[in-house]
């Protein structure tokens, strides 16, 4: 298990990347999670848990000095929190999905506490990129660009480390002990999540035209056919 949150940590740090580099939408968590989910082996769950996160933080947006949640990061961690719990337990369930919603979540308000210290050091080393760029020394000035992304990739990497070990030692830990009506209540919360995540998409469709409704027709049919399959 260690050695998988190992390699998950350095993945989701490639993953969150992406938000800040090249921004080829690999980090959306509809993306990020079943990338996650395949390589550990369960690329459904990541799906379940991207689109799931695609929704809830869809109202945030970066604009302005405005630093939203760190939602692939979020997702790096629940996905694998999940999976990881899961297979340490035998399965990983509807239920333990939602829990791991309920202990994970804030690792997105983390990561947007992390992006904001990343931010006020990309400022400081701007204006130190500037007063070496005046001066001639261009080697410099490509050292701070360097500093500057290992800085971003290292940090969320140590981030998801730190979060995703603890966290699936206590999921595997805390779940097998909750009694039958705890875990019908989590199966309720399941269902509940994407209607929350609907709900907010809703909110925002003068913000962002047709894109919250594809998601949540998209989720709306996933619940259907999770509805089914419970049945």
């Amino acid at each position: 298990m260690v050695f998988k949150a190992i390699v998950i940590a350095v993945l989701g740090g490639l993953l969150c990347l992406d938000r800040i580099v090249l921004q080829g939408m690999v980090s959306r968590p509809v993306v990020t999670g079943p990338i996650v989910g395949f390589c550990l082996g369960d690329a459904y769950t990541g799906l379940i848990v991207g689109a799931f996160m695609e929704l809830f933080w869809i109202n945030r947006s970066p604009i302005g000095a405005y630093v939203p949640p760190n939602d692939t990061l979020a997702t790096v961690v629940i996905t694998a929190a999940a999976i990881l719990a899961g297979q340490s337990i035998g399965a990983t369930s509807r239920e333990l999905i939602a829990l791991t919603f309920l202990v994970c979540l804030p690792a997105g308000l983390l990561g947007q506490k992390l992006d904001v210290w990343k931010t006020a050091r990309n400022e400081l080393r701007a204006r130190l990129a500037l007063n070496e760029a005046q001066t001639g020394d261009a080697e410099a000035v490509s050292r701070r660009h360097h500093q500057s992304l290992l800085q971003a990739y290292l940090g969320d990497v140590i981030l998801i480390g730190v979060v995703l070990l603890p966290a699936t030692l206590f999921l595997g830990w805390i779940y097998p002990l909750f009694p039958l009506p705890f875990m019908k209540t989590l199966l309720v919360v399941y269902f509940l999540l994407p209607v929350l995540g609907v709900g907010i998409a809703l909110n925002t469709i003068h913000v962002r035209g047709v894109i919250p409704v594809f998601c949540g027709l998209f989720l709306t049919m996933n619940v259907v056919l999770e509805l089914f399959r419970f049945v």
